[in-house]
């Protein structure tokens, strides 16, 4: 008798039990109002609240309010319901800011009164947020100074500075760097190069460069003025909040002003060129990022006439993300230097280190 009474009492507890489980599995957030927080669902049916960092190249990075940062990929993001504007960037389709709802793989957006319905296929990325024309820049600028006196008096000056422009499917970068420096009053290091280019996203890897341009100079190379301008096309292995690499391939024309030369030659000369390249850009958490670029030009016509630039920048947070102390390592490599009229011929390789601050925009 007794163990029946505990029997039956299991029982009545179990199917009691039974439809509060059923609710827990089936259990939504509440319908997103203005001031919410962002809610995605996961394949176990899991929710979580909080606000969308990015989503790029299936790269979900999202700020949980309990997990702190995740970085989910795009197809474990099952439901996606928000009543913050976020902004969504598609392929062919082009960029959408609203509130927004997702399920069964289409992508609802309210803009005004209207709902436009989107293919979940077919997306880029999204930011949390509505996008103004402040929003699509970005800049970095550091400057190093190294002086020393006594037994030798020696100066050491340079500049860098990157500025981006990014929105949606286009990026348009500028670079310059800058290098100068004085052994006792006499000029030992001259030389600066700038860049500017145009990249117009495809698809979520494959980008086009309809324009691309550098500017180089460098006296103790003879080299005046070499300037480079081109087209490509290009590729991200990876693309996502921590690690962006990219492999590059173009061509264009390439002129050069030789500051002297022997007699005979010609101070200008112009050829058609090949321009492989490959960027990596590191970011992971904590304080260090690292940028490693690798580019060449090579003229078809004269193969031994190719150039090779290498550079490595470190860069360590100093106070948060604003400012930063910077390393960078330089290897140009000049496979046929141009003699100058006294003869001389430069070195092929030029090797330069430089320290700075920097400051993140």
């Amino acid at each position: 008798m007794k163990i029946s009474s505990i029997a039956c009492l299991s029982f009545l507890i179990t199917w009691f039990s039974l439809p509060a489980f059923s609710q827990e599995a089936n259990w939504e957030p509440p319908e997103p109002i203005i001031g919410s927080l962002v809610w995605i669902r996961l394949p176990s049916g899991e929710w979580l609240a909080g606000h969308v960092n990015s989503m790029r190249d299936k790269d979900f990075s999202f700020e949980s309010e309990e997990l702190d940062a995740l970085h989910l990929d795009w197809d474990d993001v099952v439901q996606l319901r928000s009543a913050v504007p976020l902004t969504f960037t598609f392929e062919d389709l082009g960029t959408v800011t609203g509130t927004a709802t997702m399920s069964n793989s289409i992508i609802s957006i309210r803009v005004g009164g209207n709902v436009l319905h989107y293919p979940r296929s077919s997306l880029l990325s999204i930011i949390e947020g509505e996008q103004t024309e402040w929003n699509y820049w970005s800049l970095n600028a550091s400057v190093g100074v190294v002086t020393r006196s006594g037994n030798t008096e020696q100066e050491d000056f340079n500049l860098h500075g990157f500025v981006r422009r990014e929105q949606g499917q286009t990026r348009f970068d500028v670079d310059y760097t800058g290098n100068f420096g004085k052994v006792a009053g006499e000029q030992t290091v001259d030389n600066q190069n700038a860049s500017a280019r145009f990249d117009w996203l495809i698809t979520q890897g494959f980008f086009v460069t309809p324009f691309s341009m550098t500017l180089f100079s460098d006296q103790f190379q003879n080299i005046g003025l070499r300037s480079t301008f081109g087209v490509g096309v290009g590729y991200f292995i990876k693309r996502d909040d921590q690690i962006e690499w990219s492999v590059t391939f173009g061509g264009g024309h390439q002129s050069t002003h030789f500051l002297s030369v022997l007699p005979g030659l010609e101070e200008d000369q112009g050829t058609a060129i090949i321009t492989p390249g490959t960027v990596l850009d590191m970011d992971p958490p904590g304080a260090l990022e690292v940028k490693v670029e690798y580019y060449s030009q090579i003229g078809p016509a004269a193969p031994k006439n190719t150039f090779h630039h290498t550079s490595i920048l470190f860069a360590l947070d100093l106070f948060g993300d604003m400012v930063d102390f910077s390393l960078s390592v330089t290897w140009d490599h000049n496979t046929n230097p141009q003699a100058d009229v006294d003869g001389i011929v430069p070195e092929k390789s030029d090797f330069r280190t430089s320290f700075g601050i920097g400051v993140d925009i």
